[in-house]
């Protein structure tokens, strides 16, 4: 008797018990012995063979590979693509209020023009903002605006955004002014109490906050990296902008 593994190219063959006659390839006769041992011999292979025949009929089929491609390094995320090499599309956390906004067309553009202070950090650690508990790692700075909230930035948006002055207070925070020739935000105004899930943790506005991402994002539907502003602060230091 013979058995083929689903999906694997095998075939395998056993016996059944008691002796019998054939043939071999050129032709020439042989006999199968019995007895015993080789009752227990077959049985074996039999039992062998009904098992790999179950177990590669568990094995996924092919072509339904998963491909992950890794960060490059780029700053782009992992993609991950099938067999065909066709992306999967990636649900953003933030699709539903994204998509509010991008169909009622409510993104204006503006720049920030009051200055801040910031100082760096060499620990992990946590800040209690106006929009809820953000993480901020060794390397990036703690900020504080005009009305002493503070938040967590990397190191890189801070000096792409601001330039460094030479006032430095008693307690180590250095005033930063605003780059004259930044580019600024996209930001939209948003009527009801709404989450946004940050690079720095998951932030709750409320009715008349707003949602913020960088120009560089302007294209972008559903952009990795968008933020809250709260409605006062956004009042009193952004000014629109076309």
């Amino acid at each position: 008797m013979t058995g083929r593994v689903p999906g694997s190219g095998l075939t395998l063959g056993w016996g059944m018990h008691g002796a019998g006659t054939g043939k071999h390839a050129n032709g020439s006769n042989f006999s199968q012995p019995s007895g015993p041992s080789v009752t227990r011999q077959i049985k074996y292979q039999r039992w062998t063979g009904l098992f790999l025949i179950l177990l590669a009929g568990c094995l996924p089929p092919r072509g339904n590979t998963v491909q992950i491609e890794q960060n490059s390094g780029n700053g782009n995320a992992a993609t991950e693509t099938d067999a065909e090499g066709q992306p999967f599309e990636k649900m953003n956390a933030n699709r539903e209020i994204l998509d509010e906004i991008n169909s009622a067309k409510g993104w204006f553009r503006a720049k920030k023009v009051k200055p801040i202070w910031a100082k760096p950090v060499d620990e992990l650690g946590e800040v209690d903002s106006i929009e809820g508990i953000e993480i901020i790692r060794p390397g990036d700075y703690l900020c504080r605006g005009v009305e002493n909230e503070q938040w967590p930035q990397a190191a890189d948006k801070l000096k792409e955004k601001y330039d460094a002055t030479d006032e430095v207070d008693a307690d180590g925070w250095r005033r930063y002014l605003p780059k004259p020739d930044n580019h600024g935000v996209l930001a939209a105004q948003v009527n009801h109490p709404f989450t946004v899930h940050a690079s720095w943790g998951v932030l709750s506005g409320k009715p008349g906050d707003f949602i913020v991402k960088s120009y560089a994002d302007r294209d972008t539907e559903y952009p990795d990296d968008v933020w809250i502003v709260d409605k006062k602060l956004f009042g009193a230091t952004y000014e629109r902008t076309r």
